[in-house]
């Protein structure tokens, strides 16, 4: 089974929940094929918007080529049942290693995605608080009393920007001094937002909690919101946005429930000890610049790497086994070794998947339905991978003169197009584009100049250097740089309403790559090609001995349209 074609069905195993229905009044028909019926819920879990604005019409054509896609796995999966590829080790060997990722996924749905519901009063109630955008900067403490002390020096006149560049622990105090900038409602946690938009400019909170922390706000501005747009233009992005938010807080609420059935007793000696060794390993001039809630694993000997930091019901974890667990989290999402509640929760953090694997257990959900119908489509999914790539017949690999026949008759696959390596400055002046021409007279002093004032983004660390260009990243700057000879400045030319002074460098005209180069890219393409037309060939095949039956208006009644912008049958046979 080849590699490739396994990852991408993992990917698309993830996003599908749920296998086959059996066409009830509440789950219709959208297809038969042969003795199997594609319900609406097997289209749903299958079919993912693509993010874009449609007509009903190109939105319908959308949903179609989805379902013929649905339809040909199908194919794929039914041949494959024949061939007897259900029992094969490959398909066997992904199931096994899946199971628990779809106990987990299983249970996450029973408690988190099943229960994101948004109502029309959710939307609007969203929308009327989108009116306007607010700035606010914030001070963000570890505890209540930090940030009662905090909130007493601002009461007695010390500033805001000190004292949040002084205390508070967010990452970006440093460089901002807590200026959040500007920011419309949704886009902060509730608790902040709750109490930040009813604040006016000017005013000061007291300390309040989120999950994050204790913050204290400054509200500095509030201005109506320019990008809100009418409610009904933004209907969908108000959705997307609460349910993403909601699903958010579901899924922290569910986390705590759980790790509160699993209670974690940190060893504190074990961390005092970490905290210890640290000062007979390291000078106090490192230990000042050294994170307390990391520690080299390569300091211990077998015997502290065995030392139990932490028990919880059913399971422990060691020293050894929480330092190499945590290496990939961030070092603020790790609790010092001093802070035993921290470090608590930072060992629940990197052992929530196997507590999870417990509660799973628990709860029997390898016994449900939907945990069954998900690993069957999983098998039936690789069955159907492994159908496509190796058991559908391709010819042998092409020989030298039709490797050289593919290169005589598709020359144009392997020319080479004319580039020029160019350098540029992008302003919105055209007098100062017309005396940067005359008054820069070498590629150094170009280069400065563009790390000074280029508008193209991200141009400026560059030096303006684009690299090499071809004529159709922008016709007007490449015939430009082309026709200018190098030593010399070039243009100006439009672009975009701005003006673009060039330096060409380099030069290279359009060429065909020598036969004997590129025989290997050569193979891959026709036996690319090759797998390509059999596999289209044995689905029209296999299509023409099936008895395949579409119903048009039921995936019409998916999308909610009135009568008038259908445009088309309501069956389709093939």
């Amino acid at each position: 089974m080849t590699q490739r074609l396994s990852a991408g069905l993992l990917i698309l195993i993830a996003a599908v929940s749920g296998l086959v229905g059996c066409g009830t009044a509440e789950d219709p028909v959208l297809a038969q094929v042969g003795d199997y019926r594609v319900t609406v819920d097997d289209f749903e879990r299958f079919y993912r918007s693509p993010g874009v604005a449609f007509s009903p019409q190109e939105e319908f054509d959308h949903r179609r080529q989805m379902l013929d896609s649905l339809i040909t796995i199908r194919l794929l999966v039914e041949a494959a049942y024949e061939k007897n590829i259900d029992r094969s080790e490959d398909v066997l060997r992904v199931v096994l290693a899946n199971q628990s990722r779809f106990l987990l996924q299983t249970l996450y749905d029973k408690h988190i995605t099943s229960q994101v519901q948004v109502t029309e009063a959710d939307l609007r109630e969203f929308y009327k608080n989108m009116e306007y955008q607010i700035r606010c900067s914030h001070i963000l403490l570890d505890s209540a009393s930090e940030a009662q002390e905090v909130f007493e020096k601002l009461k007695a006149g010390e500033r805001f920007d000190q004292l949040a560049y002084d205390f508070s622990i967010d990452p970006s105090a440093k460089r901002n001094r807590g200026d959040l900038g500007y920011f419309t409602w949704g886009t902060m946690v509730d608790e902040f937002a709750e109490v930040a938009f009813v604040m006016e400019p000017g005013e000061v909170s007291p300390p309040f909690e989120s999950p994050f922390g204790w913050h204290i706000i400054k509200m500095t501005d509030k201005k109506p919101n320019e990008g809100r747009r009418s409610f009904d233009a933004m209907r969908e992005e108000l959705d997307r946005q609460l349910r993403q938010k909601l699903h958010q807080r579901l899924t922290i609420d569910y986390f705590d429930s759980v790790e509160n059935k699993y209670p974690l007793t940190l060893d504190s000696s074990v961390a005092d000890y970490v905290m210890h060794k640290r000062t007979q390993l390291y000078p106090p001039v490192v230990l000042e610049k050294l994170a307390k809630n990391d520690f080299d694993e390569e300091q211990l000997d077998r015997n502290e790497r065995e030392l139990v930091l932490a028990t919880y019901e059913g399971g422990q974890i060691t020293l050894y086994d929480y330092l190499m667990s945590s290496r990939p989290y961030p070092s603020q999402a790790k609790g010092d070794f001093d802070d035993y509640e921290a470090l608590a929760k930072s060992i629940l953090l990197v052992k929530r998947e196997e507590i999870l694997a417990k509660e799973a257990v628990v709860e029997n959900i390898h016994e449900t339905e939907e945990y069954k119908k998900s690993l069957l489509l999983l098998k039936e999914y690789t069955m159907a991978d492994v159908m496509r790539n190796d058991s559908i017949a391709v010819p042998p690999p092409p020989d030298e003169q039709a490797q050289r026949e593919y290169y005589d008759n598709n020359r144009d696959e392997f020319l080479l197009k004319a580039a020029v390596r160019t350098y540029e400055i992008l302003v919105g002046d055209e007098m100062l584009a017309r005396r940067l021409i005359r008054e820069l007279g070498t590629l150094d002093e170009f280069k400065a100049k563009a790390s000074e004032i280029t508008e193209r983004g991200g141009m400026r660390a560059k030096q303006g250097d684009l690299g090499y260009i071809q004529r159709d990243w922008n016709p007007d700057i490449f015939d430009a740089a082309m026709k200018t000879k190098s030593g010399y400045v070039g243009g100006p030319v439009t672009t975009g309403g701005k003006y673009s002074i060039v330096w060409p460098i380099e030069k290279a005209d359009a060429e065909y790559q020598d036969f004997l180069s590129i025989k290997r890219q050569i193979v891959q393409k026709v036996v690319a090609r090759q797998k390509q037309d059999a596999y289209t060939q044995w689905v029209e095949d296999r299509k023409a001995v099936t008895n395949i039956e579409v119903y048009d208006d039921v995936l019409w009644n998916l999308m909610n349209v009135d009568d008038e912008s259908r445009d088309g049958g309501e069956t389709t046979s093939g």
